[in-house]
């Protein structure tokens, strides 16, 4: 059984004739929520490049991506066929050292 948010998933990394170079990519609250709409992501991803597409012998697609930047997810555009946001750029935090 194929769930619905994944297949959303999918046709925003294939989108159009081509793969897309790069895609904002977030995080979702809650994993057993199968369609997420915007109030089940968080606000906060990275701009990710897209490294390599692989379609799996069970008919799923493995993504492996690089993130570049961090970003936050704005106003929505588009709801169908996958979600669209416009987004804004987010500066980088600095990490404490743990010593």
């Amino acid at each position: 059984m194929e769930q619905a948010g994944l297949r959303r998933s999918e046709m925003a990394v294939r989108g159009r004739q081509r793969p897309l170079p790069a895609i904002a990519v977030v995080a979702q609250k809650n994993a057993d929520v199968e369609d997420p709409g915007a109030s089940d992501l968080y606000e906060i991803g990275v701009v990710a490049k897209i490294i390599k597409l692989m379609r799996m012998p069970d008919g799923t697609t493995t993504v492996i991506i690089q993130g570049k930047r961090r970003l936050r997810i704005g106003e929505i555009v588009h709801h169908e066929p996958y979600l669209r946001a416009k987004v804004t750029a987010e500066p980088d935090e600095k990490i404490k050292d743990d010593k």
